[in-house]
């Protein structure tokens, strides 16, 4: 047999969750015969970010029979080294309704360059992410930044430097917005009634008159559906309240109202002087609670 010797060589690889090396092993002692070909590779001895790695070639020689020509020393080395791969984000915004504020609010974050098969967390607890403005529009750019691996990463393989990029909504404050008892629970953003007028639980569609009207755009329209609402109403602007028809559409408080502060302090249904020209239609109100013992307190 032909005796060598193979040595590995010096080398640096972004970390990819593999031992893999590019480096190609050298003969370094005696050569191989004319016609044989080396089938060298070399590997690193984990996967894991470092440095003063350790690299250990291996294969063999085609000649034809197999390789048993060749009495072959491997050497290794301890130069190789693994950087850390670089991760980007990106961020998804939730819907917000136009305040003069260019804040805006992250609900995920997921990370580009994650190695195949392995998981890397976000925490955006301590984030921060502003729209490029705050005017109303769609698909508008955010920017975020305070964002850190929570999970993952324990190893130290990746780096990121805790920005991200995204797009988000800021829609105008509704002037149309609807009413349904039986759409209590439902998630912030999501569509309530499918087809109907609503687009967005939390934005102009609720399950309470009182939210809608704090949502509405002043001299909007409050849209009720047929139910009974056990709730007091504090009326602060100027608002068009329908509902479905008399007898239809009650709104039946059960609480009764602080009246500490003396006579006319409170009331069932308080409608503001800011309130004045409101309308309110095809509405019943009972004040006298379910079962007609209350004290009502009517409105003022």
């Amino acid at each position: 047999t032909r005796a060598i010797t193979v040595t590995a060589v010096t080398d640096t690889k972004t970390y990819n969750g593999t031992t893999s090396s590019a480096g190609v092993p050298v003969v370094s002692v005696h050569t191989i015969a004319s016609g044989d070909t080396e089938a060298f590779i070399q590997t690193y001895d984990n996967k894991n970010v470092g440095t003063g790695k350790m690299l250990t070639p291996d294969g063999t020689v085609n000649d034809g029979n197999g390789g048993n020509n060749y009495d072959i020393t491997f050497v290794p080395i301890s130069t190789g080294e693994i950087t850390q791969a670089s991760l980007t984000a990106t961020v998804t915004i939730s819907n917000k309704v136009v305040n003069g504020s260019d804040e805006a609010t992250i609900t995920e974050v997921n990370f580009g360059g994650v190695v195949d098969g392995e998981t890397v967390t976000a925490d955006f607890s301590g984030a921060t992410a502003s729209f490029a403005d705050a005017n109303v529009g769609t698909n508008k750019a955010v920017t975020a930044s305070g964002i850190t691996i929570a999970s993952g990463n324990e190893l130290g393989n990746y780096s990121y430097d805790g920005t991200a990029e995204g797009t988000g909504n800021i829609l105008p404050v509704p002037t149309a917005v609807y009413v349904n008892g039986t759409w209590a629970g439902t998630d912030a953003w999501t569509d309530p009634d499918s087809t109907g007028p609503a687009t967005y639980f939390g934005y102009d569609a609720f399950a309470t008159i009182q939210d809608a009207i704090g949502a509405v755009e002043a001299e909007g329209t409050v849209t009720v559906a047929a139910g009974t609402y056990d709730e007091q109403l504090d009326i602060d602007k100027r608002v068009t309240l329908t509902g479905a028809g008399i007898g239809l559409t009650i709104v039946q408080p059960t609480v009764v109202p602080d009246t500490s502060g003396g006579h006319g302090s409170a009331a069932d249904v308080d409608i503001d002087n800011d309130a004045d020209g409101t309308i309110v239609e095809n509405i019943s109100f009972d004040f006298n609670g379910v079962d007609g013992t209350r004290t009502g307190w009517g409105i003022l």
